[in-house]
């Protein structure tokens, strides 16, 4: 079979690809209108600043941002007056802080989220296509990453993770609390395209990746860009080192069961891991010495409860475990599978 033919791999590849480039386009104009909404409705005499929730994260970040715009490449935190070392190096503030000196904060913030939600979606394509998928089922597949959600729309409160008009049989069975569709954007893609670039950032981080992972199966070549995709991961947003983590445990465990799983692949996506080493040390020496930072570390912060979290995104367990039922998989294997999710 050649590339025209319908069937072939390549075929499938460039339709997704195709699909993912039209469908990148979208999201980042999708992306663009509230910032652009927002500028044109400021009155004269205003400023507006993008950033429509999460006010304080993004005041952190634009402190960082203006000093990376003064010279400094390690930053401390400036919502204290406490003595501090001034430790913190986060590459990516420090990258749009150098940016942010010519076009100024507000826009270098909407221009990071608008572009890098474009490279999410493209990112997310290349993903598909290394898995294999076939042209609709991988255009499909895009759209639900991209735009997939819970059913939280269907008892919408603006503000907060908890409900405050109480009596519905929904505010029941959450216990008084919002599903995490309602307010945590960084578990879904287009709620973090409309509210923070830092998201996406670490999402495309992740999928690099975990691209990386796929493409050193037979080559060293994607071994030191997956490592610095993974050390940059861990600088900028640590604890989704841990999520990468365990999703590569579960990928090795299918491996292994379909005895796919080589020593030398072993090897080469141990090295990706090790990428992030440097940026952890660097992280446990600034906990050590920076008495602000200690401070930050331990104090508590709200997680979604388990319920919050598995009605947030139910639909796509659901649709997932469909495509289990539906797959060629060996009858034994899919409910096994799916045993194994409901156990967890």
């Amino acid at each position: 079979m050649t590339e025209f033919d319908p069937q072939s791999p390549e075929f499938q590849a460039r339709e997704i690809r195709k699909f993912a480039r039209v469908l990148g386009i979208a999201a980042a104009i999708l992306a663009a209108l509230p910032a652009l909404i927002g500028w044109l409705a400021t009155p004269s005499g205003r400023q507006y600043l993008p950033f429509h929730m999460s006010l304080d994260d993004h005041m952190v970040y634009a402190a960082w941002m203006r000093q990376a715009m003064d010279g400094h490449i390690l930053f401390d935190n400036r919502f204290t007056t406490a003595a501090q070392p001034g430790l913190t190096f986060h590459a990516f503030f420090l990258l749009l802080g150098w940016i942010a000196k010519g076009i100024g904060i507000p826009a270098t913030l909407a221009l990071a989220r608008i572009s890098l939600s474009y490279l999410v979606v493209r990112q997310i394509g290349e993903l598909l296509v290394r898995l294999n998928f076939k042209s609709f089922a991988g255009k499909y597949a895009l759209v639900i990453a991209c735009f997939g959600g819970g059913v939280s729309f269907l008892f919408w409160q603006t503000y907060g993770d908890a409900y405050s008009p109480p009596g519905n049989w929904f505010t029941t069975l959450m216990m008084g609390r919002q599903p995490i569709d309602n307010w945590q954007p960084e578990a879904f893609v287009f709620p973090s395209m409309l509210t923070n670039a830092l998201f996406l950032a670490s999402a495309c981080l992740i999928i690099w990746t975990l691209n990386s992972v796929l493409d050193c199966r037979k080559s060293w070549k994607p071994v030191i860009p997956g490592a610095i995709a993974f050390g940059l991961l861990m600088n900028i947003h640590s604890y989704d080192v841990l999520l990468v983590a365990l999703v590569l445990v579960a990928f090795a465990a299918t491996m292994l069961v379909t005895k796919s799983l080589s020593g030398q692949w072993a090897l080469r996506t141990l090295v990706i891991g090790l990428g992030a080493v440097p940026a952890a040390l660097w992280f446990v020496y600034v906990l050590r010495h920076d008495p602000v930072f200690q401070s930050r570390a331990a104090t508590p912060t709200f997680t979604g409860s388990f319920r919050q979290i598995a009605i947030g995104i139910l639909p796509l367990v659901l649709l997932a475990c469909i495509a289990v039922v539906r797959s060629d998989i060996a009858a034994r294997r899919r409910y096994l599978g799916l045993a194994g999710l409901a156990v967890l």
